[in-house]
């Protein structure tokens, strides 16, 4: 009897923070995984849980598989010795590949609940930009696509492990299902449990009782024709869905009806994809046509070809398993999470302290955690009368969703790497008045960034020069004798860095960036830029020029994002990264750095194209506050206190010092504080630019990736410009 086990983490036990999922970088490694072996171990565990049971009752084969993009979640030396592991990313199939008409049965592991769901741990659908993913109208998660996927192969889906959530969905799309709850999601960060070997043998037991009583279940099918709907936050992810090779468009009336959702629920515009797919039997080897309008902004996206015969991508299956794998890669600036947690207001009594409150991702691992977390316990023993109450929440994508979520009743007092966003859904105080008084501690293009309408909402806490940093060690050992800095030596160190084995760069370090520092080169790019003229001719020569990068980077690029890209580079996997100062601090001396790391790099500026080089300034991690504390008098003039110290030179030190990444203030000396500091300050171009105000105020990041993401799907540059459009001003 042969078993098919599809396994994620998001709902494996005690897992409820991204870094527990992902790490941070090589010194985390095991087995070759950035993933930590703690999160390796549990979910290899509940995996041999499964086995083990279902092995009680009579299955003899396994085969296990991921629906995760990495695949390096399973130990493969503590894996069960009676099952096959897939492993790796870019499967034909996806989440569900290697599954097909032999297996008895399918068994789906450490599930989470789907996009939307309150209280659901990680509640997401495939990429946190995708709000609502429906199949014939019905609202479905990754369990939901899974038991469809396997359904449509013959193959019951008879047992299911994870959130709660999860496990109900099972329930409500299968009836009379196995389910072994890992965990209780109190938020989407936080989750009541058992004991782990209590879960470890619900596992055993669920296994056990489906196999046992397999006939009691039938397959999933879909009767023909199936609709396919996906409302996202993020156009970024629609290039994905042009580039499946059976896409053809929908007319307007295929999608009429569907709502756009505006605001600070979403913080932009939804987008909408429609698929009517006449058949989900990939198999018939008929001709399949798949139909595809996507709507971002007010224009209406429209591509692809039929193809006749066997699909290399299969139809209906494959909306599920591009979206598992593919579309994984979607958000780093996502939207509103539905179900972030609520932060409790403490209450305000007489003769107590002014209470702030505060969410902020910098703790763990990051460069800045240290200095921050000084900055609280200084600020406090020093000012008594003022209490800080700060959330911590690792990662970037759950502090941004909890804070928006939080700001729909009650904001923080202080809000971290504020966006344009906040300030157009009223979220933030306009400090102005306090930047004006404040401007001789400020440089000019810290002033710059978080401006509307001539208003400030917010001042940078890091800033920098953004330049290739090179490990000249890779270029060495490639036989390069010099940094590349011009185009033809950039792309002659390309193809010796390839013949060499390693990489070029990765397009995921600072997506915007690349395209950027060409544009700003070029005759007529920065007034292109400017203007915000995304069809320019300097703007799809930047586009082209990248185009020419794409043999030298990363095969499976599109699937990496910062952390990704960094961690190739601090494994010294690719020659150079395109990054801030704060990269010092976490990736080139930090204690995750290989042994004298630092000795091996050096900066530069971005190769000339021809028409110079140039080097982006960049400000970024705005800090904010909450337009409402400007109703409570000594909540307003605490906050600013707050704020007087960060930005004063005893804290501007610090971060110069310990974190290596300066704030946009006017303290120190780089060179003095720090040789590695003053060595990225000391990098000049030809062009020494920040971005223009109208510029600042547009989704530069999501642009930039959106683009450089078409350009790896191998669409032309004129498309990789429209798409940067979309996204920019989404």
């Amino acid at each position: 009897m042969k078993v098919y086990i599809m396994y994620e983490v998001g709902g494996a036990m005690g897992i409820v923070s991204t870094a527990q999922m992902h790490g941070m970088f090589p010194a985390q490694r095991a087995g070759g995984s950035s993933i930590p072996l703690e999160t390796r171990k549990i979910v290899t565990d509940e995996v041999n849980a499964a086995i083990a049971g279902a092995a009680e009752a009579g299955a003899t084969a396994f085969l296990v598989n991921t629906g995760c993009p990495n695949g390096r979640f399973i130990l493969p030396d503590a894996l069960d010795e009676r099952a096959e592991l897939i492993q790796g990313s870019w499967k034909p199939d996806g989440t569900m590949e290697g599954i097909d008409e032999s297996f008895d049965a399918a068994m789906l592991l450490s599930m989470h609940a789907r996009a939307g769901t309150p209280r659901g741990v990680f509640a997401h659908s495939w990429s946190e930009g995708i709000c609502d993913y429906r199949v014939n109208g019905v609202s479905v998660g990754e369990v939901g696509m899974a038991i469809y996927f396997a359904g449509a192969v013959g193959v019951p889906v008879v047992m299911v492990s994870g959130d709660s959530h999860a496990c109900q969905e099972a329930i409500d799309i299968l009836g009379d299902v196995e389910t072994a709850p890992t965990k209780h999601g109190i938020s989407r960060a936080a989750a009541r449990s058992v004991h782990p070997n209590k879960v470890l043998c619900a596992i055993r037991d669920a296994a056990r009782r489906a196999v046992a009583r397999i006939g009691a279940f039938r397959p999933a099918r879909l009767d023909a024709p199936v609709t396919v709907e996906m409302e996202m936050t993020d156009g970024r992810l629609i290039p994905w869905w042009l580039h499946i090779p059976t896409v053809e468009p929908l007319g307007r009336a295929a999608c009429a009806g569907r709502r756009r959702i505006t605001g600070p629920r979403t913080g932009s515009s939804s987008s909408w994809i429609c698929c009517t797919l006449p058949t989900p039997n990939w198999r018939s080897g008929s001709l399949q046509e798949v139909g595809l309008e996507a709507r971002t902004g007010s224009r209406v996206l429209r591509g692809g070809t039929t193809m006749a015969g066997r699909l290399s991508r299969r139809g209906f299956l494959q909306t599920g398993t591009l979206a598992g794998g593919a579309l994984l890669v979607g958000s780093r600036i996502p939207g509103v999470a539905r179900g972030a947690p609520r932060l409790a207001a403490p209450p305000r009594q007489e003769g107590r302290p002014v209470t702030l409150r505060y969410i902020t991702h910098w703790t763990g691992g990051d460069g800045h955690a240290g200095t921050m977390q000084w900055l609280y316990e200084a600020f406090q023993g020093r000012n008594p009368a003022v209490a800080l109450e700060v959330f911590e929440i690792p990662s970037y994508e759950e502090a941004q969703a909890t804070t928006l979520a939080e700001c729909q009743e009650q904001c923080p007092d202080v809000l971290h790497a504020v966006t344009t966003t906040y300030a157009e859904s009223g979220f933030l105080l306009d400090l102005t008045a306090w930047m004006t008084a404040n401007s001789e501690r400020f440089v000019p293009a810290a002033q710059e960034g978080m401006v509307i309408d001539g208003k400030h909402y917010g001042w940078s806490a890091e800033y920098s020069p953004v330049i290739p940093v090179w490990n000249t060690a890779l270029l060495e050992e490639a036989g390069v004798s010099e940094i590349p800095l011009t185009w033809d030596d950039l792309l002659a160190a390309g193809e010796a860095l390839r013949a060499n084995g390693k990489y070029l760069t990765s397009f995921g370090a600072n997506p915007m960036s690349y395209i950027d520092v060409i544009v700003f080169t070029l005759p007529g790019g920065p007034e292109a830029m400017a203007a915000l003229d995304f069809t320019a001719q300097p703007f799809l020569d930047a586009l082209a020029r990248l185009q020419e990068l794409m043999p030298y980077l990363p095969e499976n690029d599109a699937e990496n994002h910062w952390d990704e890209a960094m961690q190739l580079f601090v494994s010294e996997q690719m020659a150079f990264e395109l990054n801030g100062a704060w990269t010092i601090g976490n990736e080139i001396v930090s204690d995750v750095a290989p042994e004298g790391f630092a000795d091996r790099v050096a900066f530069a500026p971005f190769p000339s194209v021809g028409g110079g080089t140039a080097v982006y300034v960049d400000t970024f991690t705005f800090i904010g506050a909450s337009a409402a504390v400007a109703e409570d008098p000594a909540k307003l003039a605490a906050v600013y206190h707050f704020f007087d110290f960060w930005t004063g030179p005893e804290a501007a030190t610090r971060f110069i010092t310990e974190a290596q990444s300066p704030m946009g203030v006017t303290t120190g000396d780089f060179a003095q504080a720090d040789p590695l500091l003053g060595g990225f300050f000391g990098v000049t171009g030809d062009v020494t630019f920040t971005y223009p105000p109208a510029l600042r105020t547009g989704n530069t990041y999501g642009a930039g990736e959106a683009a450089t993401q078409a350009l790896l799907l191998g669409m032309s540059v004129e498309e990789a410009a429209q798409f940067y459009a979309e996204n920019f001003s989404a």
